[in-house]
């Protein structure tokens, strides 16, 4: 099973602690959040793994050598020279990500403990291009749109009072949040590298927004017993540091 972990980003938000480390290897727990998130790939039966990098990347490749991969056959996707949000860098690792078989896709700074494989399968035997790891319980003014269903139709901004599609009718659907693990299948996979050219940086995000008519995209309901954590702030990792466990 293949599985990529965004690890590139600068990490700006949680400086100061990432002036001098990439985001990825910051802590938690005694462990880089990138140690965590490989374990709990690996305990899901991922064996082919790729690693975007850019910021102090070479500290990431070192901490993956200290570590022998993990066991795993690792691949870097070096987009030291430009940074290319979670869209490019995708497009960048497709030729990698090529397989039979659907791919998982992680942010380093997500850390749960959310059945990967069971997410994985459930990917598989609902047919979907893509799944989504939602929550619908998040205190959030923006939000991707889903039907009862749970297949995708836009996004929203309630505060701008701003939807897209622009035409789409937001009363007819849920709110939920992106929890940052997806799966996508090389048919989407192969969409996104020709939809989009090679060395440009977009979100992946707003690719599912423009995409959702015309790819089926799916959600997956955050369940209430799991923990999940988004390192995305001092503040966010304090909590995770305190209340995180193994």
């Amino acid at each position: 099973m293949k599985a990529m972990i965004f690890a590139a980003g600068l990490g700006k938000r949680l400086q100061p602690e990432t002036d001098y480390k990439p985001k990825a290897l910051v802590e938690v727990c005694g462990k880089p959040m990138l140690g965590h998130v490989i374990d709990r790939l690996k305990d899901a039966g991922v064996d082919f793994l790729v690693i975007n990098v850019h910021h102090f990347a070479n500290q990431i490749i070192d901490y993956l050598n200290a570590n022998n991969s993990f066991g795993l056959e690792i691949h870097i996707s070096d987009e030291s020279e430009q940074l290319l949000d979670t869209g490019g860098g995708i497009v960048k690792a497709a030729r990698l990500l090529a397989d039979s078989a659907p791919v998982i896709v992680h942010n380093a700074d997500i850390l749960t403990d959310l059945d990967l494989a069971c997410f994985y399968k459930h990917h598989l035997s609902d047919g979907s291009d893509i799944t989504l790891f939602v929550d619908s319980n998040r205190n959030s003014s923006r939000g991707l749109l889903f039907d009862d269903k749970l297949k995708m139709h836009g996004w929203i901004n309630t505060e701008a009072k701003y939807c897209r599609p622009d035409n789409l009718s937001p009363e007819l659907y849920k709110r939920y949040s992106f929890n940052g693990i997806h799966v996508l299948s090389q048919n989407a996979i192969r969409d996104i590298a020709s939809h989009i050219d090679g060395g440009a940086a977009f979100s992946i995000t707003d690719y599912y927004i423009d995409s959702c008519e015309r790819l089926c995209i799916k959600g997956y309901q955050k369940p209430d017993d799991i923990q999940w954590f988004d390192i995305g702030s001092p503040e966010k990792l304090k909590v995770a540091r305190n209340k995180y466990r193994l």
